[in-house]
């Protein structure tokens, strides 16, 4: 049995799609799996041991090209089919559901193809009332595949978690509870804002916690702002506690790999972020998370598999509105830092 799974991107959605391959595993555990993945989230499968084989595909390299050359990109497509082809599968999944990946499931040699959506001449599911993660299974069903269990899966070489194991000895070595906080997402709205977090990094003075703040390497400068010692630590202030606070925040941003950062999440005991891929990452690891939700519902994407906490701010009728660009954003700035706070001495000293 060859089975195919597409599902290109984002980082989120191809871990969401993991669930795709233990429910395969299952039905038929001989099975051999291709993912074809966008090259920015191959890490996701990359380790997995029930995938045999990963087809390439390079998004944004693709976006670049057609900027330039048209033709080029037409080539690309044409040896990315052809790369695909070589293989012959029984089955072939469309796990995205749009027209740069279902271009792929219909010019796979396959002999049954279904894709997550609606599209001629191909069985399709699209239900954007249920969690991603069901949605997904919901289209292995049509297939004959049937999983009750939305299991993803995530794998992190053993040298990985040597090298972030050492750096928490060396960090934490007495031990203390460790709060990875992750500020940033690639939707304006959906972000909480750097005062937001300032304000609530204050809040954990009080607190003996280890905080890591991590982000992108272009995030570097603007967590290193949240931090700010004159931000946080009175200089005037010689308490202990003001001592304590300089060695227990850490900026991280640009620091870590995709598999990197996942360990950190697994090693830590809470993530706090706003709706991105973090969450999904504790969601597969089960660890406990915090998210902040505002333009996009819980419904569809929210944290399963694990302890967690959701918070939203009150009487904002326009929330969930899935919108990129908003000039009001209460969704996001009337989430209080000290509601956050609350939840974070409640989720940690109420383990």
């Amino acid at each position: 049995m060859k089975i195919l799974i597409i599902k290109q991107t984002s980082l989120g959605d191809v871990l969401h799609s993991t669930v795709a391959i233990d429910a395969i595993k299952k039905k038929y555990p001989d099975a051999k799996i291709t993912y074809l993945v966008d090259i920015s989230a191959q890490d996701i499968v990359k380790y997995n041991p029930d995938v045999d084989r990963i087809i390439l595909f390079h998004f944004s390299y693709v976006i670049n090209l057609a900027k330039k050359n048209i033709f080029k990109v037409i080539k690309y497509f044409y040896d990315k089919i052809k790369e695909l082809r070589n293989e012959e599968y029984d089955i072939a999944f469309d796990l995205q559901g749009l027209e740069r990946s279902v271009l792929f499931l219909y010019f796979a040699r396959a002999k049954e193809k279904y894709v997550k959506g609606r599209y001629p001449l191909l069985k399709g599911y699209k239900n954007k009332d249920i969690h991603a993660t069901l949605e997904i299974l919901s289209v292995l069903s049509l297939a004959g595949i049937k999983q009750d269990e939305t299991k993803m899966s995530l794998f992190i070489p053993e040298g990985i978690e040597k090298s972030i194991l050492s750096l928490l000895e060396k960090i934490n070595p007495d031990k203390k509870p460790i709060i990875t906080i992750s500020p940033f997402t690639r939707w304006e709205t959906k972000n909480w804002g750097l005062d937001k977090f300032k304000a609530l990094l204050k809040l954990l003075e009080q607190k003996d916690y280890i905080i890591f703040l991590t982000g992108s390497k272009e995030d570097q400068s603007e967590v290193e702002s949240m931090i700010d010692r004159n931000s946080i630590i009175d200089k005037d202030d010689d308490s202990n506690l003001t001592k304590k606070a300089k060695d227990k925040i850490f900026n991280l941003a640009g620091k870590l790999s995709i598999l990197e950062f996942a360990s950190l999440i697994k090693h830590s005991n809470l993530l706090v972020s706003c709706e991105s891929f973090p969450p999904h990452i504790a969601s597969t690891l089960h660890i406990p998370v915090i998210v902040l939700m505002g333009p996009t519902d819980e419904k569809r994407i929210g944290p399963i598999n694990t302890r967690y906490k959701l918070i939203r701010a009150e009487n904002v009728l326009c929330s969930k509105c899935y919108k990129r660009r908003c000039k009001k954003m209460d969704c996001m700035k009337n989430i209080m830092p000290e509601v956050v706070y609350e939840s974070i001495v409640n989720m940690i000293e109420n383990r």
